[in-house]
């Protein structure tokens, strides 16, 4: 039988929660098995109980009107940039 995306998309979320609330809430949501998309200006999603995730940072220059994306993966328990 496909599986079927489970997606949930949190905005700004994680403002005024602790960090180990934070990390409980991704565990949480690990357990749930649903595929998280979070907006955030700060939050990276760097906690051990959050297996994996992909990080896309949006940059823009003030002199170009473009916008760009710099993609970082979150393993578990190292942040790379690709």
């Amino acid at each position: 039988m496909p599986q079927a995306p489970r997606p949930i998309l949190l905005d700004e979320v994680f403002v005024g929660v602790d960090t180990v609330n934070r990390g409980q809430i991704f565990a949480l949501l690990t357990a749930l098995d649903l595929d998280l998309m979070l907006t955030s200006d700060h939050e990276w999603c760097t906690y051990g109980e959050l297996p994996g995730i992909a990080v896309h940072q949006l940059l823009t220059d003030t002199d170009d009107d473009a916008v760009t994306s710099a993609r970082f993966v979150w393993n578990g328990t190292d942040l790379e940039s690709e």
